[in-house]
């Protein structure tokens, strides 16, 4: 690689995918076809079509080592580029991750080696891979020592990495179609050519999922957990403030829950469940709205506090941590308690999954309700081949706690989240509902598993939280969990579908319309009923209770100013067909249509601004009433935008920060237009699982936001609900953006 890197990149680049496969084939016989043959070979054995003479020992030891992923880009270069220049060493921790699942299965058997330790250091043969007895240990053996590894561990390692080697010099030497002793005697080294650049435009799991063996180990960064965690716990927040502000964002989540509830599931007789659309029925939707937004608060708020203590430990003790000794007690504790918060609420959103996928509609019609034993039950129907559909036989590895075991968390969410997004009519059968319960437990997962890799300490985790787990759920779990248990005994004794069920327009909000008296009228009145349900809630839940859910989670929830929609008053005096305040907005839909240059002349000096918000405020500031935007202006008067963009993120932030106006709204934007002004004001996109995206910043916090399932559009309404979060996280309003100069036609 030192002398023919750049040599070898060229080459593969430029070949077709047939000859790369061919080139795989020869250099690995009989290599797997399809992407982690480690599953699809415990899936066939389930099937019945696997025998274990047949089992390739190799498809466990190295599952990333396939014709799937290695033939596709640029998978074989970074491969190459990352076994040559790090050391061996470097990888010790993920090739037994790699392998774990066969490890876990027993179809990898390791040697069993008592008293010794297998010593992974270093890059010579003096250090690495070094067998010593326990005796024998320099010093004198340390029991709170971390360094070595079991020898069956280490001899595992050393065998995956003695195929790889052996595997990447015969694709070197298949590539340029010479023997390695040539290419390293008869050419010259060569300076390490550039970085190579992902050919993706934004960052996503399931991309990394799949080529995480192919790059360095990522070292687990505290800090990037503690991101998502407060980005989603804003999130939570945001949601319950919107369900209590914005009729439309209420009756909107009744419904979405309405539409996965099991009732709507046909019996064998071809009818749903008698109690649909009755007030029972809404009782339990209303509720389940409810308990999901306060409960994902309080757990959001849990797991947000406990990975603050582990940063701040991990600070404290940062010139102590030693990867050859054991981590303070202090310090392992919390990241012991931060582990079991993780996994207690990942069961959450699989009850949900198993409660409400199979009734959302997409899906519906494969499963039937039964009555067993007294008690309705839904099941697959009798007609439908679980085995011949990916997505159901994937959901119920999830559902099947020995196969969640089995497979492992992180192999299956990684696995589903890659079957969406490889097939499209896999991802047509996931609802919005479905997608935002797979992103929360996608994130859960992931967030146990980096807690898995710090390695070398992660090993004793499972030995050391069994000797504190009944100080740990007495002392921290029995306190926490409290005001959870409570919600969850008052809820269901509610009864709010009268109030709450969204049936004959009670929550009518046409907030993205022209502004009328009708409109205005409509939204007033829907804004009472919210107002009035929230007001019945807190009643009851204060008479079963003794105190409202206001005060109950009153240090996780300030109840903020809401929003309202002022009386409809007719403009008193109206110079012509409208009063001045609507023709001045006409003006501005206007000046921010793509016409050519304006320029705009003030009394003294004369000035040219560049059209968009800068021109629209210059020439409406003095006729809208009360126009805020006086922090815009510099000390001559001029308007200074926070951010200029172009014309396709400036469109963007129209329907952003809409305001209902005598004009239209503009129409729906694409979710990459989205992502386009985000990148553009300073954000990193970054796709995690479902529809869940995480939005990352050097200096300001970060933001989550759904992307729209399945089709990526998002309406006038959602984008103005968007822009009341970004309102409330970053101060921002329209009048923070302009037109960037020169870009595009409106500039």
């Amino acid at each position: 690689m030192d002398r023919h890197e750049e040599a070898l990149r060229k080459r593969w680049i430029r070949k077709t995918k047939t000859w790369k496969k061919t080139i795989l084939s020869k250099t690995w016989p009989n290599m797997p076809a399809f992407h982690r043959p480690d599953m699809e070979i415990l899936y066939d054995e389930e099937l019945g079509a696997e025998s274990v003479e047949k089992r390739p020992r190799e498809s466990f030891l190295l599952p990333y080592i396939n014709m799937e992923d290695l033939s596709r880009e640029k998978s074989l270069l970074f491969l190459l580029h990352t076994r040559a220049r790090n050391p061996p060493a470097r990888f010790v921790d993920d090739e037994l991750e790699n392998c774990r699942l066969g490890i876990d299965t027993r179809y990898i058997v390791k040697l069993s080696l008592n008293d010794h330790t297998m010593y992974m250091e270093g890059q010579t043969t003096d250090t690495y891979g070094k067998l010593v007895a326990v005796g024998d240990y320099e010093g004198g053996f340390n029991s709170n020592s971390c360094a070595g590894f079991h020898p069956g561990d280490g001899i595992l390692i050393l065998e995956i990495q003695q195929k790889l080697m052996e595997f990447l010099i015969k694709c070197c030497e298949a590539i340029l179609d010479k023997p390695a002793d040539t290419l390293i005697s008869q050419y010259p080294t060569n300076p390490e050519p550039p970085p190579l650049q992902d050919c993706s435009l934004w960052a996503t799991t399931e991309i990394m999922a799949r080529y995480a063996p192919y790059f360095p180990p990522k070292v687990p960064r505290f800090t990037r957990l503690k991101s998502y965690i407060k980005a989603r716990f804003s999130m939570a927040r945001d949601h319950l403030f919107a369900l209590k502000e914005d009729p439309g964002y209420f009756a909107d989540a009744v419904y979405e829950c309405s539409e996965h509830r099991q009732e709507l599931i046909l019996d064998c007789m071809g009818k749903i469940h008698p109690s649909y659309g009755q007030s029972t029925f809404w009782d339990i939707a209303v509720h389940d709205v409810i308990f999901s937004a306060y409960s994902s608060l309080c757990a959001w708020d849990m797991i947000a506090k406990q990975i603050q203590q582990v940063v701040t430990l991990r600070k404290q003790y940062a010139r102590v941590i030693d990867p050859r000794h054991a981590l303070p007690p202090k310090y392992m504790r919390e990241i012991l308690i931060m582990r079991a918060l993780l996994g207690n609420f990942i069961l959450g959103p699989i009850a949900s999954l198993q409660h409400g996928l199979p009734a959302s509609p997409p899906l519906r019609s494969l499963f039937v309700r039964e009555l067993l034993d007294g008690t309705s039950k839904t099941v697959v129907r009798a007609d439908v081949d679980i085995d011949l559909d990916p997505l159901i036989f994937l959901i119920h590895k999830i559902w099947d706690g020995s196969k969640w075991l089995r497979y492992g968390p992180q192999n299956l969410v990684d696995e589903m989240e890659r079957l969406v997004i490889a097939e499209a009519n896999q991802h047509d059968r996931i609802s919005p509902w479905v997608a935002e319960q797979f992103a929360e437990l996608g994130l859960l997962v992931r967030l146990k598993h980096e807690l898995d890799s710090y390695h070398p300490w992660a090993a004793e985790f499972d030995i050391l939280y069994k000797s504190l787990k009944t100080e740990i759920e007495k002392e921290t779990f029995a306190k926490s969990f409290a005001p959870l248990r409570e919600l969850n005994m008052i809820i269901p004794s509610l009864t709010l579908g009268k109030v709450g069920c969204p049936s004959n327009e009670k929550f009518f909000y046409p907030s993205d319309k022209r502004l009328c008296k009708s409109n205005a009228e409509d939204m007033r009145k829907s804004e009472q009923n919210l107002d009035l349900f929230w007001h019945e809630l807190e009643r009851q839940y204060e008479e079963k209770n003794g105190a409202g859910l206001q005060k109950a989670f009153g240090d996780l929830f300030t109840f903020n100013e809401l929003e309202r929609t002022p009386e409809w008053m007719e403009c008193p005096e109206e110079t012509s067909e409208k009063c001045e305040a609507q023709e001045a907005t006409t003006q501005i839909d206007e000046l921010l249509k793509p016409t050519s240059e304006l320029q705009f002349e003030r009394e003294k000096p004369s000035t040219e601004y560049t059209l968009g918000i800068d021109a629209y405020l210059i020439k409406v500031r003095d006729v809208l009433p009360e126009p805020n935007y006086g922090q815009l202006l510099d000390a001559k008067g001029g308007i200074q935008p926070r951010f200029r963009l172009d014309s396709r993120a400036f469109r963007v932030t129209r329907a952003l920060f809409y305001k209902p106006s005598d004009f239209d709204g503009p129409g729906e934007i694409a979710w990459a237009d989205f992502l386009h002004v985000m990148n553009a004001v300073g954000f990193t996109p970054f796709k995690l699982y479902g529809s869940l995206w995480h939005f990352s910043h050097q200096i300001d916090s970060a933001i989550q936001f759904h992307e729209p399932y399945p089709h990526s559009k998002i309406s006038l309404r959602v984008a103005m609900q968007m822009g009341r979060r970004l309102k409330r996280a970053y101060g921002w309003n329209a009048g923070v953006f302009g037109l960037e100069k020169g870009k595009g036609k409106a500039s």
